[in-house]
């Protein structure tokens, strides 16, 4: 994934992004809630060293201090001093719960111990605080050498300033622990959308169409999200950008290879629903438009649609002329000028032996002689083995994918099942371009200027 990858991701998932922030914060005031508010008071006392008078002599006690100073701040937790606290304040606790509360330190080149306490309530965090203060002094004084017969303790520790009850909480508002679960919600959703970039097997994209198989994409076409109108694009909305996508497709088709220019082409996708037969439809409406006759056979003969799409009765159609109940002639039905549809037919018992017979060849070079371009509508590629075999009888074949839907894996084995009988693949078509919600009509030059091409208005279907 490159740059381009990451913030299309993050602006495919904004919405993911944006629920999980907002829960975040949400489960942010939510905490805050529950939390009582804290307060923390703190006593400060001095280390001093009753030594001699001499150099000597204040030079190894200010050494000793230095050496047992931290010793004292450890000191400052344990039972020794905080029993005796417990007991003069008359606190239901223990010595163990009443150090999870108290924090000690000896600020940097300094004879300081600094006590602090943590409560809820802050006159019994002022309390405390002096009275561990006050018991370390005396628990020094029991646990240091004396310095001569009168059992002068060698250390001691002086209260310098005691702790004021505290005015103000230490406690995060719901402010803060809202930022804290928005930003944490923030993470979390990048996160995820990334992960579901990650593991998302589908195509999302036409660019992501193009290493499947090296073909290159033909076109990018619109989503139209109604069925009815979407098969006949170029009729009922031939200004729109999607009508515009058609019409691209016929143009490269047409200069994708003007020494070998591709006539008959099959058109397929590698799985059912992608959208072939009104890929069909429309690039023939698209391709009659330009002035070319064009013969469309429906044979996708076990799911066939293209009679219905068109508002056309089935007749015996394809399978029929296959078998030699007709002729491809007398089945042709007129659609609107220069546009002709073969039906399926009746369903075949054995459709493969049939649409890969000598007869399907002998019908394909009857068309190539009649039509300019030939369209076979076939089945999905890794459903039915009938498409890579018509391919290869064909000028080439158009893959369909429709974004969204279609899976990386599904793509590539569709390329590789074509490619493996020598079939021409021309490319891919991508049907439901990533956005469009809808598609859009084209605002160029004069309106009034703007007109349907007659050849696909005012005709009604007939023979």
């Amino acid at each position: 994934m490159d740059l381009q990858d990451y913030v299309g991701t993050l602006r495919k998932y904004w919405w993911l992004i944006a629920v999980l922030t907002a829960l975040g914060g949400v489960a942010g005031i939510g905490y805050a809630a529950t939390q009582q508010e804290s307060y923390r008071a703190s006593a400060r006392t001095f280390v001093t060293v009753n030594a001699g008078n001499s150099v000597g002599e204040l030079v190894q006690g200010s050494t000793f201090v230095e050496n047992s100073i931290q010793s004292f701040v450890q000191l400052t937790g344990q039972p020794i001093v905080l029993d005796p606290v417990i007991e003069a304040l008359d606190l239901p606790v223990t010595a163990r719960a009443l150090g999870a509360q108290v924090t000690a330190e000896n600020p940097l080149n300094t004879f300081f111990i600094d006590v602090s306490v943590t409560d809820s309530d802050p006159q019994f965090a002022a309390d405390a605080a002096n009275a561990i203060v006050e018991q370390l002094a005396v628990t020094v004084a029991d646990l240091s050498p004396s310095t001569d017969e009168s059992g002068r303790s060698f250390v001691e520790l002086t209260p310098v300033a005691e702790a004021p009850v505290p005015t103000y909480s230490i406690s995060r508002g719901p402010r803060s622990y809202a930022a804290l679960g928005a930003a944490a919600g923030l993470a979390l959703g990048v996160l995820a959308a990334l992960l579901r970039r990650l593991f998302d097997s589908r195509v999302r994209d036409s660019g992501h169409l193009i290493p499947l198989g090296g073909l290159p994409v033909l076109a990018t076409i619109d989503r139209d999200r109604d069925p009815e109108r979407s098969a006949t694009t170029m009729i009922t909305s031939p200004d729109t950008t999607r009508a515009e996508g058609f019409r691209r497709l016929q143009a490269n088709l047409e200069y994708l290879d003007e020494d070998a220019p591709a006539r008959v082409i099959v058109v397929s996708s590698a799985t059912q629903g992608e959208g072939k037969t009104t890929l069909c439809t429309n690039l023939a409406l698209a391709a009659a438009e330009k002035g070319l006759r064009v013969l469309l056979i429906d044979a996708d003969v076990r799911v066939p649609a293209l009679t219905e799409r068109l508002g056309l009765p089935e007749g015996v159609g394809l399978t029929g002329v296959l078998q030699g109940a007709s002729t491809l002639g007398q089945e042709s039905q007129r659609y609107r000028r220069n546009v002709m549809l073969l039906g399926a037919g009746e369903a075949p018992v054995h459709p493969s032996a049939l649409l890969v017979s000598d007869a399907m060849d002998t019908l394909l070079q009857e068309a190539r002689s009649r039509y300019d371009m030939v369209i076979i509508d076939s089945p999905p590629i890794l459903l039915f083995s009938d498409t890579p075999v018509l391919a290869r009888r064909s000028d080439g074949i158009i893959l369909v994918a429709r974004l969204g839907r279609l899976r990386r894996a599904q793509a590539a084995a569709a390329v590789a099942d074509i490619e493996a009988l020598g079939a021409r693949a021309l490319g891919w078509v991508a049907m439901g371009r990533p956005g469009s919600k809808r598609t859009e009509t084209v605002q160029y030059g004069d309106p009034a200027r703007r007109t349907i091409p007659r050849a696909l208005t005012n005709l009604r279907p007939g023979r």
